[in-house]
């Protein structure tokens, strides 16, 4: 009659979890599978959301992109053992939207607290440095209050921080899938400058998602090697992912 029983089981391919229930007349046992069903035997047991133990980590994102290459270096980084929706949840903070948020259980109450969601978190922020703008365009070199405020919170209750080496997400492509990417040669990652916005790239028209999708579909581990501080941040991302699921 324990929760903890049907979250282990729920996570095995060599397990099941039996529901027994009787219509007053007869016992009638099913095997409960999928999400709808254990949440039947939840409903059951008298078992709340709120008594629950929270999910083993979130990692939050700025969006959807975000999660499908965080997704895909995961995969790669842990050999497919590490598994979205098991050892992971990928949730979005949604870019401006940081500035109304808080890694904090308590302090402002006009800010929503993400730690009482979960307090195994992880939070990837862009770093949207650009020492060489744009005509008309500041240099931004340094990380804004909001996102200052946030690292220090999550660091605070001991949660994990990436702030990326780069301008943003799409930075950490290797220079090999920007060359087939593009169909134009790189030979070094590009630091600085908005990828997508980059004339070899115009056949994507500027969508984000459409050139995510075909780069995670090309994506090799060796794409991980030698981009920024991308191997380094993904070995300590994986790793607080492993504690947290008490996988050695």
């Amino acid at each position: 009659h324990s929760p903890i029983g049907i979250d282990w089981s729920s996570r095995r391919s060599d397990s099941q979890v039996i529901h027994i229930k009787s219509d007053g007349e007869k016992a009638l046992a099913t095997t409960a599978i999928g999400a709808s069903k254990s949440y039947d035997i939840l409903d059951d047991l008298d078992i709340r959301a709120s008594d629950l133990l929270q999910s083993n980590c979130i990692v939050w994102l700025e969006g959807p992109t975000d999660r499908m290459y965080l997704r895909r270096w995961l995969e790669l980084v842990s050999d497919g053992e590490l598994i979205e929706g098991i050892h992971y949840t990928a949730m979005f903070y949604g870019g401006k939207l940081l500035s109304h948020l808080s890694m904090l259980s308590d302090g402002d109450d006009s800010l929503i607290s993400l730690i009482s969601i979960n307090r195994n978190s992880a939070i990837l922020i862009d770093s949207d440095r650009n020492p060489k703008p744009e005509a008309k365009r500041k240099p931004r070199l340094n990380l804004n209050s909001t996102k200052k405020r946030i690292l220090d919170e999550v660091n605070n209750v001991g949660g994990f921080s990436w702030v990326t080496e780069g301008r943003e997400i799409e930075n950490y492509l290797s220079p090999r899938l920007l060359t087939s990417l593009s169909g134009v040669e790189f030979n070094d990652p590009v630091q600085y400058e908005q990828i997508i916005n980059l004339k070899a790239f115009d056949a994507f028209k500027k969508d984000k998602v459409k050139m995510a999708q075909k780069a995670v579909d090309e994506m090799t581990k060796g794409d991980i090697l030698n981009v920024l501080d991308l191997e380094n941040k993904l070995n300590e991302l994986s790793k607080r992912i492993r504690d947290w699921n008490s996988i050695s």
